[in-house]
């Protein structure tokens, strides 16, 4: 029985047709990888700054940053490009990680903005202000914004004129609200001498909607207190964790003379990693994908069943010593593997990918949840091309299966939406709606499985009737129920 289904499987594998079906598979992979990239470095660019201008004398000025990547990581090699008027460059500086260079003041006067260039990603930043403050004020941030408590003297049990002793400023990126991994970026300048890099000592806490001022670590009050470390220069990276029962993070810094505190409000920020899952798996994503290849497996079914019925060639293989059953499973297990191996080639082709444009990639459990999805949907939807190749008359198959192809892979959320209107159940049922109906398309487990992953990663909202077993039994039931009609059909048929 393995012989002829891996002949079939062979014969059916290396057609022109297939073997372009397998290759539009890859490049959807790539395809996608490249949609991502484009959607995702939008939101999160690959090459930011977050830097400070410090006058140094002698005509210079020292800048202290990072360049880091959409995950908060630093860059190890970048580009700092001043740039003037008609684009002219001014300075171009290499740097990596946390770095200190010089450049002349007079060139940053000059400067309209300054580009950053790394191997994944270019930026540019306007300057945040005009560079003679630094002859006023001794410093100037550069690059991305961060949030700083402004303090009027005496708030807060702030002394006098402290305000007028430290710039601090701090910036969040939060990288996963799943694991709370976050990064926390400082920049700080002594103020009564900026040649000399600030020392104070830096303590984090959480607290829910509005911040309340509470005691240090160990004592009891509303926010508890760690300590993060000794902030002993001018830009700081820290790699922090966020709960999920919180909402804003508070960073506190005291030393010397000068105590206060600056919060960030979180909650309301899109994790990475989430932007990141919701442009893979969301509908400009994969599920956009997995409208258009359900057309090659109803171009599979046709090949090998519903055109062999039609010219005559099942008469002539069925004049042998083999069965319905034979012909019937062989050709079906081949077109069911291609549908197991297709969805493989094209998860792997978009991680490939991705890696490479991005640096970063899917986690094999979301991959493989993806990948399930894929497969269970492909299989499904084959499943009920071949039925309706080995069941009803050949030159109406592609009549049949092209309205069914545009009905569960097109219209079907347009079909919810409907039934949501009819039952007046209004647009805020439209949610769960979609999802509930998804077990009655042979395609839902691909929409089941995306939902699934972008949940995880809070990229989407919560749907009480999308469940992984109910996708599990509707994409079994499909398979079986319409193999099962297809092989009786044929079997009855003269």
């Amino acid at each position: 029985m393995l012989a002829p289904i891996l002949y079939d499987f062979k014969r059916a594998l290396l057609r022109p047709a297939t073997l372009l079906a397998l290759l539009l598979f890859v490049l959807g992979g790539a395809a996608l990888s490249y949609l991502v990239y484009g959607t995702f470095i939008n939101m999160y660019p690959q090459a930011n700054l977050y830097a400070v201008a410090v006058a140094s004398g002698n005509d210079t000025v020292a800048i202290h940053g990072i360049v880091y990547d959409a995950y908060g990581r630093p860059v190890d090699s970048a580009t700092l490009k001043l740039v003037g008027g008609g684009d002219t460059v001014l300075a171009e500086i290499r740097v990596g990680g946390i770095f200190h260079v010089e450049v002349p003041l007079g060139k940053l006067k000059e400067a309209s903005k300054i580009v950053v260039e790394t191997g994944s990603g270019r930026e540019e930043y306007r300057l945040l202000g005009p560079v003679s403050a630094i002859d006023k004020v001794g410093f100037m941030p550069l690059g991305a914004a961060g949030v700083s408590r402004s303090l009027a003297p005496g708030e807060g049990g702030v002394p006098e004129m402290e305000i007028a002793k430290l710039y601090f400023e701090a910036k969040m990126i939060l990288v996963s609200m799943k694991s709370g991994e976050s990064v926390l970026l400082i920049r700080a300048v002594n103020l009564t001498d900026p040649h000399s890099p600030p020392h104070v000592v830096l303590e984090y806490g959480f607290a829910e909607g509005g911040v309340v001022s509470g005691p240090r670590e160990g004592e009891t009050g509303s926010i508890h207190y760690r300590r993060l470390g000794v902030l002993d220069d001018y830009v700081a990276y820290y790699r922090i964790r966020v709960p999920g029962n919180a909402s804003v993070l508070v960073i506190r810094y005291s030393g010397g003379n000068v105590s206060g505190e600056v919060s960030i409000t979180y909650s309301f920020m899109i994790p990475v990693e989430a932007a990141y899952a919701g442009v893979v798996a969301g509908s400009t994503g994969i599920s956009l994908f997995a409208q258009f290849f359900p057309i090659i497996f109803l171009y599979l079914a046709n090949m090998l069943m519903a055109k062999p019925r039609g010219s005559g060639a099942l008469e002539f293989i069925l004049a042998r010593p083999v069965t319905r059953w034979d012909i019937y499973v062989t050709r079906y297990s081949a077109g069911a593997l291609i549908a197991v191996v297709a969805p493989l080639l094209f998860i792997a082709a978009m991680m490939a990918t991705n890696k490479l444009l991005l640096g970063v990639t899917m986690n094999m459990d979301d991959a493989l949840v993806l990948a399930l999805g894929l497969m269970g949907a492909m299989t499904a939807f084959y499943t009920l091309s071949y039925m309706l190749a080995a069941s009803i008359k050949p030159g109406r198959y592609l009549t049949v299966s092209i309205l069914l192809y545009v009905v569960f892979a097109l219209f079907w959320s347009a079909i919810a939406l409907i039934v949501v209107m009819v039952l007046g159940a209004g647009y805020s049922a439209l949610h769960d709606t979609t999802y509930a109906m998804a077990y009655f398309n042979p395609l839902g487990a691909s929409s089941i499985a995306s939902y699934l992953v972008q949940r995880d990663y809070g990229a989407v909202a919560e749907a009480s009737t999308a469940s992984p077993w109910l996708a599990t039994l509707s994409t079994l039931l499909w398979i079986t129920l319409c193999f099962t009609i297809g092989y009786f059909r044929f079997r009855s048929q003269d």
